[in-house]
């Protein structure tokens, strides 16, 4: 019988893997808040199959939401477009 506080072995040179891929499948996307024209960033995976991706986002500045849309195709954001959410 296992002991209740069981802890399984884990490969760390496949998590560093996983972990690597997941960086270079990444890109920060800067941007300007609509409301206060702060930068702000987004972090956008790149691995995703090309669809349409809307998401509304808080202002890391004023904290106001702010609607972000873009397509990723061939591991490039395209038609990035911000508006204010109202």
């Amino acid at each position: 019988m296992k002991s209740p506080f069981f802890i399984p072995k884990i490969n760390f040179l496949n998590l560093k893997n996983i972990q690597l891929y997941s960086l270079v499948n990444m890109l920060s996307k800067n941007f300007f808040c609509p409301f206060c024209f702060q930068e702000n960033y987004l972090q956008i995976e790149l691995s995703y199959c090309p669809e349409l991706v809307e998401i509304i986002e808080d202002c890391s500045v004023c904290c106001n939401p702010i609607f972000v849309s873009y397509d990723v195709n061939n591991n490039k954001v395209q038609n990035f477009f911000v508006e204010k959410a109202y």
